[in-house]
This record gives structure tokens, C-alpha cells and sequence, in this order.
């Protein structure tokens, strides 16, 4: 994820998309990254857990 961060643009948050980074906080487990994630695409992209999923 540290290298897409680059380039992601939420249309959401315009200008403060940089504000939702580092999108994996560091040490966490394999599943603390997905959750992770999956916290990112639902408050940025605007779309329900079961949609992201």
C-alpha cells in the first residue's frame, strides 16, 4: 500500500486524501493490514463493508 499512496485520490476527501495515510499502521498482523484496508476503502470510496469485501 506505501507504494500506491502516490497516487490514490478520493473524490470524498479532494485535497485531504493525504490526511488517510500511512494506510497500514506499522506492526501490525496480516490481518490487522486487511482490516486496515478495508477501513480505507469504505470511508474513501463511498461504499459499504459487504461491497468492499
Amino acid at each position: 500500500m506505501n507504494t500506491r499512496e502516490g497516487t490514490m485520490f478520493s473524490k470524498y476527501y479532494g485535497s485531504n486524501t493525504q490526511k488517510l495515510f500511512p494506510v497500514i499502521e506499522a506492526d501490525l498482523s496480516d490481518s490487522g493490514c486487511v482490516d486496515n484496508v478495508l477501513e480505507l476503502l469504505v470511508m474513501a470510496g463511498g461504499r459499504s463493508l459487504p461491497e468492499v469485501i
